[in-house]
């Protein structure tokens, strides 16, 4: 009786290892994923602003 215990103690562990590894990894892509689309909407900002900036010293050879 003590090893059908053991072997469904030891099946339920792994289950729930498995389960958990899942979860992790699900979490860990749309963590990355947002990060990705947050940085890219930042980069978009930034390289918005620097050509507004730049642009017109460019073409007025204000160079400084």
């Amino acid at each position: 009786m003590k090893t059908i215990s053991r072997k469904l103690t030891a099946l339920q562990l792994a289950c729930a290892v498995l389960v958990v590894a899942t979860l992790y990894t699900l979490m860990n892509r749309q963590l990355s994923q947002r990060m990705t689309e947050n940085f890219m909407a930042h980069g978009d900002v930034v390289v918005a602003a620097l050509a507004k900036s730049v642009e017109p010293a460019l073409v007025g050879r204000d160079l400084t």
